[in-house]
């Protein structure tokens, strides 16, 4: 192991040596800094990087999304409107009258016009959503497809 060292001592003596006797230090202009700056600043402004962020991502507006169907679905899901006019509270007496009538008949329309669409479109709806998800999956785990093809 001192072996190897020591060669490898003289082995960068040698070569500073050489370096030293054959090549000449150069220096560099006074505006030599300056110049390659503004080299590297006018390529920047001639092809500038643009970076694109979106406002949301896809997995907010899945959360936002599921978020909505369940507050539907507990909403349509609860005879709201039973359970106030059971209440003895006037507010929300008032509150059901004035809002929740004009939301519950707004979601069962929604809820009916969902019942009125036929199955096989349910269907390939959720083929296309999970061939969504299983590309997102793939574009992460893989940089190409080509083990599909082999």
């Amino acid at each position: 192991m001192d072996n190897q060292f020591k060669q490898e001592d003289i082995q960068d003596k040698f070569l500073k040596d050489i370096l030293s006797k054959n090549i000449k230090k150069e220096k560099t202009s006074d505006n030599f800094t300056k110049k390659t700056m503004n080299l590297v600043m006018q390529e920047w402004v001639d092809n500038p990087v643009e970076i694109e962020t979106p406002r949301h991502g896809y997995k907010f507006w899945i959360l936002t999304g599921i978020f909505i169907v369940i507050a539907s679905a507990i909403y349509l899901a609860t005879d709201t409107r039973k359970m106030i006019t059971m209440s003895d509270i006037e507010w929300l007496k008032s509150f059901d009258k004035n809002y929740l009538v004009y939301i519950h008949s707004f979601f069962s329309t929604i809820a009916n016009s969902f019942l009125d669409i036929p199955v096989i479109i349910y269907v390939v709806l959720a083929g296309l959503l999970a061939l969504f998800f299983a590309d997102k999956l793939l574009q992460k785990t893989h940089s190409t497809y080509s083990f599909l093809f082999v």
